[in-house]
């Protein structure tokens, strides 16, 4: 996510995780938008500092600590509780921390 754009717009952890929601649940540009306090301003700007903010890439690779568990909790054969295999994710640089519950792979072959 281009953090220029981040600092510009003064964007908090929880209006990024709220847009991240939204577009995971399928919604659009309008949204979205709306989320990150863009509301106010006319679609085509609207359309040009997201598509500059990259969310909807973005929101494509972090995960939740829960979503983490629920993915990697059988790799070590159900022996981690949740906060045990993010600081394990953490620790061997396989995810890293985001915002306050987001985290992503380091690597694009972790998540195939």
């Amino acid at each position: 996510m281009n953090q220029d754009i981040v600092e510009k717009l003064k964007l908090t952890d929880a209006q990024i995780a709220d847009a991240v929601c939204h577009i995971r649940a399928g919604e659009g540009l309008t949204v979205v938008a709306e989320a990150l306090g863009l509301g106010a301003l006319r679609r085509v700007e609207q359309n040009r500092l997201v598509s500059q903010l990259g969310i909807f890439e973005f929101a494509q690779e972090v995960m939740t600590a829960r979503q983490f568990w629920q993915k990697h909790v059988m790799d070590f054969n159900f022996e981690l509780d949740e906060p045990q295999l993010i600081e394990e994710g953490l620790h061997r640089l396989f995810i890293e921390k985001v915002g306050d519950d987001t985290y992503r792979y380091l690597f694009a072959e972790a998540v195939e």
